[in-house]
C-alpha cells in the first residue's frame, strides 16, 4: 500500500485516541443501522400496498381474499410463474421463503458472539494483546 507509513495501529494509540475513534465508529454504525431500519420499514410498507385492481381482480379468481392482495402476493406470484417457466434463481427466491437457511441460524449466532465479545473487556485486552504480538513478529 503507498501510505502504509501513514497508518497507525490501535495498540499504539493513545487511550483517548481510541476511545474518540470507537465514539465515532459508534456514531457511524448508529446512523446506518437507523437508516437501514428506516428502509426496511418504506419496503414493508411497500409490499403492503394493495395490488392495482384488475391484478387484484385475477388473484381473486385464483382463490385469494381481497385483503390478501397486495403488491407482496403479486411478487410470490410472478415469482412462482418465473420459477415454473424453468428460471432456476426464482425457484431458489421461493425455496428460501418456505425453508430455513441454516446459514442464517449461523449467521445470527456469530453475530451474538461478534457482540458479546465487543461488550467484554476480557476479550478486548486478549485481541489488543494478540494485535500487539503480531506487530512485533513483523518481519522488517
Amino acid at each position: 500500500m503507498a501510505n502504509e507509513h501513514n497508518l497507525v495501529p490501535m495498540n499504539q494509540r493513545t487511550e483517548s485516541e481510541r476511545r474518540e475513534i470507537g465514539k465515532a465508529g459508534g456514531i457511524a454504525s448508529g446512523k446506518s443501522r437507523r437508516r437501514t431500519q428506516s428502509m426496511k420499514a418504506i419496503a414493508k410498507r411497500i409490499l403492503a400496498m394493495p395490488a392495482p385492481e384488475d391484478i387484484t381482480a385475477e388473484l381473486m379468481q385464483r382463490g385469494f381474499e381481497r385483503e390478501e392482495c397486495t403488491l407482496q402476493l403479486l411478487m410470490v406470484v410472478k415469482c412462482a410463474q418465473k420459477a415454473s417457466d424453468g428460471d432456476l434463481k426464482a425457484l431458489q427466491f421461493l425455496n428460501s421463503l418456505i425453508t430455513d437457511d441454516p446459514r442464517d441460524k449461523l449467521y445470527a449466532k456469530r453475530l451474538k458472539l461478534m457482540e458479546a465479545a465487543q461488550s467484554n473487556p476480557i476479550q478486548k485486552l486478549v485481541d489488543d494483546w494478540v494485535n500487539a504480538v503480531l506487530s512485533t513478529d513483523d518481519p522488517e
